[in-house]
Order: structure tokens, then C-alpha cells, then sequence
């Protein structure tokens, strides 16, 4: 009975995969800044820089949306939805988030609180920069657990 609950365990052990938390970990960044929403990209409380990309309709802004995307990929994801939601009057912005793409700490794990609290700094960026639109975000993959 001990072989098999043995066998079993070892069994499981080899299944399990590498979670969020076994990835590298980033530095803290310590500085204090105000947040900024600039054209192409996001700074954060930190100081970090979050590359943005933004594509805007050619007449008024009906809507917002911040499009964050998911694990292993960057703002580019959003590159096709952006031009279609454009031509119905909708702002997209979408940011590299810390890790990925080109914003800091590429590769590393920053930890959830750290992506959250970026999201809701962007996310009242680009709320005041378009006062009295709807406002959306769009959370993709890992992203949409925050959103």
C-alpha cells in the first residue's frame, strides 16, 4: 500500500507545472513619480515606462477601451481590433505590461499586485484624458483576472 501511495505522489509531482510564482522575480522599482499618460507609453507610480500603443478614430471618440494583454505576448495583440473598433468611433489603448514586450523587466515576474495596481493607473489615465465616453477595459488570457 506504501509503494503505491508512493508511486502515486511521484506520479502527481511529475504533472505539476511551474506556476506564476516559480518565475524569476523583478526588483521593486522604489522612486516615486506622478502617473502619466503620454503617447506612447504609460509611467507609472514607479517611474516605469509601459509602451503604449493607441489607434483613435478619425472623428470623436464615442468610447474607450484598454486592451491589456495576456501572458507571453504584448499591445501588439490588439493591433487588428483596435483598427475594426476605431472605425465605429472606439479609442484603443493598449500597453506592454511589465515582463513582456518592451516594458520592463522583460521575462521577469513583477507579481499581480504590481500588474494590478499599473492597470488601474492606466485605466484612470485614460479615463481623464476622454471625460464623458464609456470607458472599458479588456482583459486578455492572464489580464482578464485583473480586469
Amino acid at each position: 500500500m506504501r509503494l503505491w501511495l508512493l508511486a502515486l505522489a511521484l506520479a502527481l509531482a511529475g504533472c505539476a507545472g511551474v506556476g506564476l510564482g516559480d518565475l524569476p522575480k523583478a526588483p521593486p522599482l522604489l522612486a516615486k513619480t506622478t502617473p502619466e499618460l503620454a503617447n506612447d507609453f504609460i509611467r507609472a507610480d514607479d517611474g516605469a515606462r509601459l509602451p503604449l500603443r493607441v489607434t483613435l478614430p478619425k472623428g470623436p471618440v464615442k468610447a474607450t477601451i484598454l486592451a491589456v494583454h495576456g501572458f507571453n505576448d504584448y499591445s501588439n495583440a490588439f493591433a487588428a481590433p483596435a483598427n475594426a473598433w476605431a472605425a465605429d468611433g472606439i479609442a484603443t489603448y493598449a500597453y506592454d505590461q511589465r515582463g513582456f514586450g518592451e516594458a520592463p523587466d522583460r521575462g521577469l515576474w513583477v507579481g499581480a499586485w504590481r500588474l494590478d495596481e499599473d492597470l488601474a493607473i492606466a485605466s484612470r489615465l485614460v479615463a481623464a484624458r476622454h471625460p464623458g465616453v464609456p470607458h472599458f477595459i479588456l482583459g486578455e488570457s492572464m489580464a482578464a483576472l485583473s480586469s
